[in-house]
């Protein structure tokens, strides 16, 4: 498991690929993470409140029950992402590509 000081020195040194990194719980609340690829990666109850994620690669994450409550996820992918029971409330998310991505409710969109 990556900690959230690990991530955030990795991508102020550069890096934005951490496919299938297992972040589950971690708190990256107010984060700027533009463009990071978390393709795959465990996301279970993570914290992203207020975090920035523009155009960020979400594809096949396991977002359940994580908060992303304000967070900025304009032009993020995220196809077959799994919200369930996340928090998505007041979250930017225009130009937002959804395929096949479960919804904090278990709808599939």
């Amino acid at each position: 498991m990556l900690t959230s000081e690990d991530l955030l020195s990795a991508y102020a040194a550069g890096a934005r690929a951490f496919p299938g990194v297992d972040l589950h719980e971690v708190d990256l609340s107010l984060a700027h993470l533009s463009g990071i690829d978390l393709q795959g990666a465990n996301l279970h109850g993570a914290n992203f409140s207020g975090a920035i994620l523009k155009g960020a690669n979400l594809t096949n994450a396991d977002c359940s029950g994580a908060n992303f409550s304000f967070a900025d996820l304009h032009s993020a992918n995220l196809t077959e992402t799994n919200f369930t029971g996340a928090n998505l409330s007041l979250a930017i998310l225009i130009r937002t590509r959804f395929r096949k991505t479960i919804l904090p409710d278990g709808t599939v969109r």
